[in-house]
């Protein structure tokens, strides 16, 4: 049976695309530190604050016996991450990436809040991150707030405008955020925080293709494939694009 691939799109771009660059760039080490106190110790990222404390030995193994009850402190307490890079003059664009942020999170680069994050399940990007940059030595921090604190606050000001006190598995209801931290039948509780996915920078010059959707479809003998393109493109000038479909044997279909 032969199939015959029909590209059925045209694309307005704002630029060519052919001499487009991705490169992504991952932060050295990261160091981490209660916001009450002075020094930072070493911190893992993708991670946990409470991975990163039990690496550093200042809880023991929370599985252990009654050591769950040992380690509530943790969800009161804010939090902050930090690493430093060096940066040299670019024309090329920069976004700052993080995949997972959990949850409450402000972000800072050389003293200067580039970001809020609320929501444990999404990704964040900072677009012309560039420009928050400085030659030489930069700093950048993420300060994650307790999830309970914030918690605490939501909950009375929902009280104050409805009248209502009593809900449903307390605070956490308004938080973007795994359930199952805040206990279960199978899980202790750990109500953490942290960097939990990826974060770096994506440099490229002019323009980039962020994500590409395709959806299939079928005539009514299964003799041809139609394919639907959608992509998210960064671009400047307007332009017009043109796909191919390159098969395993190098050859346009």
């Amino acid at each position: 049976m032969t199939r015959v691939c029909k590209i059925l799109f045209v694309f307005l771009l704002l630029s060519n695309l052919s001499s487009a660059q991705l490169q992504r760039v991952n932060f050295g080490n990261w160091n981490f530190k209660n916001v009450k106190d002075k020094n930072y110790l070493p911190a893992t990222v993708p991670g946990t604050v409470h991975t990163d404390l039990l690496a550093n030995g200042i809880i023991e193994d929370p599985f252990y016996r009654d050591n769950e009850k040992k380690v509530q402190w943790i969800e009161k307490e804010d939090w902050v991450y930090k690493t430093e890079f060096d940066f040299e003059n670019t024309e090329e664009k920069i976004d700052l990436v993080f995949e997972g942020l959990d949850t409450y999170a402000n972000v800072f680069i050389n003293g200067q809040k580039v970001l809020n994050a609320e929501n444990m399940f999404r990704g964040y990007r900072v677009k012309d991150f560039q420009k928050y940059l400085v030659k030489g030595n930069n700093v950048l921090e993420v300060l994650f707030r307790s999830p309970i604190a914030i918690e605490d606050s939501l909950s009375k000001i929902f009280y104050q405008e409805t009248g209502i006190r009593k809900l449903p598995e307390t605070g956490r209801i308004f938080t973007r955020k795994a359930a199952y931290h805040y206990g279960w039948d199978w899980s202790p509780r750990f109500v953490t925080c942290g960097i939990w996915r990826d974060a770096y920078m994506e440099m490229y010059e002019d323009n980039k293709i962020n994500n590409v959707y395709i959806n299939q479809a079928f005539n009514d003998d299964y003799t041809k494939a139609f394919l639907y393109f959608n992509i998210d493109l960064v671009t400047e000038t307007k332009q017009k694009y043109e796909v191919h479909i390159i098969n395993k044997s190098d050859n346009t279909v």
